[in-house]
């Protein structure tokens, strides 16, 4: 991730966080991020199926990365 977006000319990303299903890239001033999940994707019309939000805020809740975002968290 870091190598496309330094080719891209983009910012590195101001904090990972490395969850058991994922890694979330966060860019705090430009309040963004970029959530790489890595569980399989599901078979259907849409790739997000797979994804269990629930799941996702209580994993991002037990990491010790995101101390500094809890706005974050909340908003997960």
């Amino acid at each position: 991730m870091r190598e496309l977006l330094a080719a891209a000319d983009l910012p590195a990303p101001d904090d990972v966080a490395h969850v058991s299903r994922a890694v979330i890239f966060i860019w705090y001033e430009t309040k963004a991020f970029v959530l790489v999940d890595l569980e399989e994707i599901p078979d259907g019309d849409d790739p997000l199926d797979g994804l269990d939000v629930t799941q996702l805020a209580i994993d991002l809740d037990e990491t010790t990365d995101l101390d500094e975002a809890i706005d974050f968290i909340e908003a997960a």
